[in-house]
């Protein structure tokens, strides 16, 4: 199984121990619903793609979600609807970065 850890660094594990770490995300997104929101991302990924590449573009893209909305709320303020709302910029910005098809 493909394991997704959320935390202050959100980590992809991999059956063979293999582990990949987040690199985007504030402590924003320690609120509620902010791991649905995950969840509904990598889903939505695992139906178009492997489940390795659905569970670490997926925390990419939450974590770059994430960091959208802590720059327009604050991180203290932001809620998981103000994630939601920044995945489609998200989700633009790993496109431009070269995230290709792992982001759609």
């Amino acid at each position: 199984a493909i394991v997704v850890l959320k935390g202050e660094r959100t980590l992809v594990a991999e059956p063979d121990g293999r582990c990949a770490v987040g690199a985007t995300g504030n402590p924003g997104l320690a609120t509620g619903g902010t791991g649905d929101v995950l969840a509904g991302v990598v889903g939505g990924l695992l139906a178009r793609h492997g489940a390795l590449l659905a569970a670490t573009a997926g925390v990419l893209v939450h974590g770059r979600a994430g960091d959208i909305a802590a720059r327009e709320r604050g991180e203290d303020g932001m809620t998981a609807g103000d994630v939601v709302e920044a995945l489609p910029e998200a989700i633009e910005s790993v496109r431009r970065a070269g995230g290709g098809a792992s982001a759609s």
